[in-house]
């Protein structure tokens, strides 16, 4: 799979080399049973979604990274733990994200993660 287009910016909003790559190689299908899969994205579509990026294992700053720091890290390959928090409406409208992509996180807790990133926000 190409590569070479993603992370090439910090726009929250990801471009189709990026939204490809999340899709099926960062959260990629997992089989459940012979024939049937399940996504760890339940379906959420990244297409014109601004998306946040957070490191647990960043020690500067609040863990928040760019969408360019993002992808230097888990490129070529990413073996780490990783996880997808959509947020709410309420959050989405604080924030003016409409989801975070975690990487590094053994257990996270959402309202720290909304909270940080509105800390980044002022």
């Amino acid at each position: 799979m190409k590569t070479d287009s993603c992370g090439i910016d910090t726009n929250a909003i990801m471009n189709k080399c990026e939204i490809n790559y999340i899709n099926r190689v960062f959260f990629a299908p997992y089989e459940l049973r012979k024939g049937e899969f399940g996504s760890y994205t339940n379906g959420f579509d990244f297409s014109e979604k601004r998306i946040a990026f957070f490191d647990c294992s960043k020690t500067t700053g609040n863990g928040y990274m760019t969408k360019k720091e993002f992808f230097q890290k888990i490129l070529p390959e990413y073996s780490g733990p990783h996880g997808l928090t959509i947020l709410k409406e309420n959050e989405k409208r604080e924030t003016g994200y409409d989801a975070i992509i975690v990487i590094n996180c053994k257990k996270i807790v959402e309202g720290d993660l909304v909270g940080k990133l509105k800390l980044t926000l002022e």
